[in-house]
């Protein structure tokens, strides 16, 4: 059984939605996203666009080696795979991803910005049981104000 164990085998786990938030339904989604920097005054030439754009290309028809970590394909033939559904639990946060709750576009958010940034580090504390949540929200609050 040790081994099982081990091996992530021995014990049933999966997904379930978060609770309501604001009255509705609302899970955290991240994603991975692939993008060619705008390198102001440096032109990329036409051969090596193609060449990043096939890497990118290359990565999403093969995305199912990722998928097994966790992530959600985007690429639709591997998302919708019956290679992909019958990965479990990883196929079930893509039925949780239907709730997601995207934050607003700004410059101050997305994913590794400042707002992620801090968000992460003042809410661990309660997500861990450490400190008061009402206090943290507003202290993340006024932060954010601040900016």
């Amino acid at each position: 059984m040790e081994a099982e164990v081990a091996k992530g085998n021995g014990f049933d786990y999966g997904m379930i939605n978060i609770p309501a938030w604001m009255g509705k339904p609302a899970n955290w989604a991240d994603s991975h996203s692939f993008v060619i920097p705008n390198n102001v005054g440096v032109t990329m030439t036409p051969e090596k666009r193609a060449a990043v754009l096939e890497v990118i290309r290359w990565m999403n028809v093969n995305s199912l080696e990722w998928a097994a970590a966790g992530h959600i394909p985007a690429y639709l033939p591997v998302s919708t795979s019956a290679a992909y559904k019958a990965l479990k639990p990883q196929s079930d946060y893509a039925a949780m991803a239907l709730d997601a709750f995207y934050m607003p576009k700004t410059p101050l958010t997305g994913a590794a910005s400042k707002f992620d940034d801090d968000w992460q580090n003042m809410v661990s504390g309660p997500l861990n049981g450490e400190g008061d949540v009402k206090e943290t929200l507003e202290k993340f609050r006024d932060h954010m104000n601040s900016q």
